[in-house]
């Protein structure tokens, strides 16, 4: 590691495919090199999430990523590949709000604490509004772009059913 510089280096992804691998080159990097932002690839999500916890390492599963994206994408909904902030995985998603949804009638606002979602866009008889107020309620018809986690966002599509 020090042939590459690891020592001057401010980040380090590692992505093989051996977990335990992945966990002893991460702490080695962090032992030459204390300052380092290490991002490392997990296969289990609680052991991602373990790793984090104990050693502050940016932990990734890319089953735990990928999987409410591959479902949401099953039900015929929009959505963009997760970006992640302060170690959480985002996505935007855009939702047709169909006849029968159980979220008609339902408030911005309701919406937003219920299922952890930010909406950003709400497209009522084709007219957009950009952070809608909270006050403002669903209709058939209706499309909205939420902000969330993949899995808020698979429990916000379910409901839409």
């Amino acid at each position: 590691m020090r042939g590459v510089g690891i020592q001057k280096a401010s980040a380090l992804v590692i992505c093989t495919q051996n977990d335990s691998v992945n966990l002893q080159i991460a702490l080695k990097a962090q032992k030459l090199n204390p300052d380092i932002n290490v991002v490392i690839r997990i296969f289990d999500d609680e052991f991602a999430q373990a790793i984090q916890e104990r050693f502050g390492f940016r932990a990734m599963s890319a089953t735990g990523m990928s999987a409410p994206i591959f479902a949401t994408a099953a039900a015929n909904v929009d959505v963009t590949r997760p970006i992640t902030f302060e170690g959480e995985s985002f996505s935007l998603a855009r939702l047709q709000i169909p006849e029968r949804s159980a979220l008609i009638g339902r408030s911005m606002a309701d919406l937003e604490q219920t299922y952890q979602v930010s909406i950003v866009m709400l497209r009522h008889n084709g007219v957009s509004d950009f952070h809608p107020a909270g006050d403002c309620v669903l209709a058939a018809g209706d499309m909205v772009a939420v902000l969330a986690g993949g899995s808020y966002i698979s429990q916000l599509v379910h409901a839409n059913r």
